[in-house]
């Protein structure tokens, strides 16, 4: 049986498909938001810069600046209109960003408080083949 090193609170650089179905031609980084029986529940991280009005949307939560980093570096804010889910595999281990540092558990009770009181969300469960498929260890 596979015992997974990915937590709660660590940050997965991953080639996930948008909601609408599209493929982004790079990877993005994800927060673990839960550990779900052999399933993670990741939520979209996106940078602030450039998207500062973004941050005025009911479905976007920013990642408290004083606590962004590790596993951020630049500042951030959380998409929580789209839970991914994802099954748990050895092979997302290489995918764990900064060395395995996990966010601040302040930012991150924070983040799931915001989660909790939002009404809006949906889960996008993405196929296992296809997971392995666009994030292939090279």
């Amino acid at each position: 049986m596979y015992i997974s090193i990915i937590e709660e609170r660590n940050a997965l650089l991953l080639q996930l498909p948008f909601a609408d179905g599209g493929l982004p031609t790079y990877s993005r980084p994800f927060l673990v938001i839960k550990k779900d029986n052999g399933y993670l529940n990741l939520l979209n991280v996106s940078s602030v810069f450039k998207k500062e009005k973004k941050l005025f949307y009911p479905s976007n939560k920013l990642i408290d600046p004083a606590h962004h980093y590790p596993p951020f570096r630049k500042s951030s804010f959380v998409k929580m209109d789209i839970i991914y889910r994802v099954v748990d595999s050895v092979n997302l281990e290489n995918f764990i960003m900064d060395s395995g540092g996990k966010l601040h558990s302040e930012a991150f009770d924070n983040i799931i408080q915001a989660f909790n009181d939002y009404e809006g969300k949906e889960y996008f469960e993405v196929d296992e083949v296809l997971l392995g498929e666009y994030n292939a260890i090279h």
